[in-house]
């Protein structure tokens, strides 16, 4: 697939949204990088500088922290026309607390931040539909957490394949688990209960 062919996949998914303004594609297509994952890939560490935000195409990839006594929590996995990065790193200007890496072969684009900035300035309806993008992202955010409140593990694994199919065919069950906040040997008999 060809740098143009990738970016007007992306302009079809925000044409979705808004009207295209002119000039964007070119623009866009002159700040992108289009790059191919492998499972294990890693595209950010904590401890690292914020510098990038990726646009899924396909695959799958998850956000995860590593507590003080080695264990793993995901954050966020994202799959196809989902955006991730650290935002809290980025917009709070510190180094990232996460690790983004890639757990299905993914194809993303690649943006530097100051890029995309920079199309902000130049296009405020792209402002504007970014920031919507956010807001769902925080509104999903918000969701997990009073799900984490509020439901049981067996509600909230029913409603985690509900609102994730795509992310259970690529998923280990630890990662699945570390997101439902329950073991994996907790996930391992949910399943085998709803079987």
């Amino acid at each position: 697939m060809t740098e143009s062919s990738i970016i007007e996949n992306l302009m079809q998914w925000i044409s979705k949204s808004i009207e295209i303004p002119i000039g964007l594609e070119d623009s866009l297509l002159s700040i992108s990088v289009s790059k191919q994952l492998k499972k294990g890939d890693v595209i950010l560490n904590s401890g690292e500088l914020v510098k990038k935000a990726y646009f899924i195409m396909d695959g799958c990839l998850r956000s995860y922290l590593t507590d003080q006594s080695g264990k793993e929590h995901t954050i966020q996995f994202a799959t196809a026309n989902w955006w991730i990065s650290d935002y809290r790193a980025y917009f709070s200007k510190k180094a990232a607390s996460l690790n983004i890496e890639c757990i299905a072969n993914a194809h993303v684009i690649e943006m530097n931040w100051s890029d995309l900035e920079w199309i902000y300035k130049r296009f405020p309806t792209i402002e504007t539909f970014q920031k919507g993008n956010l807001e769902k992202h925080l509104v999903s955010l918000s969701a997990r957490i009073q799900s984490q409140l509020e439901l049981s593990a067996e509600e909230r694994y029913l409603k985690f394949i509900l609102d994730y199919p795509k992310v259970v065919e690529y998923a280990q069950n630890n990662h699945i688990a570390s997101f439902l906040g329950i073991s994996p040997q907790s996930l391992s008999r949910l399943k085998a209960k709803l079987e």
